[in-house]
């Protein structure tokens, strides 16, 4: 999905059958002169944390390998994304290779190929991809990988997981993971360019 924040700005969503993959510039969406840039995995079936990670409760959270785990699945969702620097490149292609690169850039393209063709839709992911990284043209998504990955690395410092605890006169089970509060946040020195994405 490629929607706006009621004209705030612009996120892309990517729904999977046990998650959602959304990306944003959350600067933007509240009108702050900042860019922040999110990245989120969201889990909407436990029986992924449960199966890939064991996390079946809160107190798993308090386990720091448990964390690394879920950082190492955060990348490799990222990972899975494709970003090209620009739509407009100064590089030569082959004929060959400008035929794959008219199809990456082209947004139908990926439309038509969403639903069916499975097959054929991997083996242009495959091409592109091995193009534009040839052609030194995902120089941004690199940064972003490094700066997503350096700032878990930065929450993982900086708070410590110490215990858990229940709300009084809770009725349900809400409860709260008691730890150091820091910047969850990705500063961006300039907006989120216009470059183009898609999900694998």
């Amino acid at each position: 999905m490629n929607d706006e924040f009621n004209g705030k700005g612009k996120y892309y969503q990517w729904k999977q059958s046990q998650y959602y993959i959304k990306t944003y510039d959350k600067g933007k969406q509240y009108q702050r002169d900042s860019h922040i840039w999110r990245w989120e995995k969201k889990v909407i079936k436990n029986e992924y944390l449960f199966k890939n990670f064991k996390i079946k409760y809160l107190s798993d959270l308090l386990d720091k390998e448990k964390l690394i785990a879920l950082q190492n699945d955060l990348l490799a969702s990222f990972e899975k994304l494709i970003i090209v620097d620009s739509l407009t490149p100064n590089v030569t292609f082959t004929e060959k290779e400008q035929l794959i690169w008219n199809k990456g850039i082209n947004p139908k393209t990926w439309e038509n190929l969403k639903s069916k063709h499975r097959s054929q839709k991997s083996r242009l992911i495959n091409k592109f991809s091995q193009l534009i990284h040839r052609k030194g043209l995902d120089n941004k998504k690199y940064d972003l990988k490094e700066r997503l990955n350096n700032k878990w690395n930065d929450l993982l410092e900086c708070n410590e997981l110490t215990d858990i605890i229940k709300p009084e006169n809770a009725t349900i089970l809400p409860v709260y993971i008691v730890s150091n509060s820091c910047n969850t946040n990705i500063d961006l020195f300039g907006p989120i360019p216009e470059f183009k994405m898609t999900y694998k």
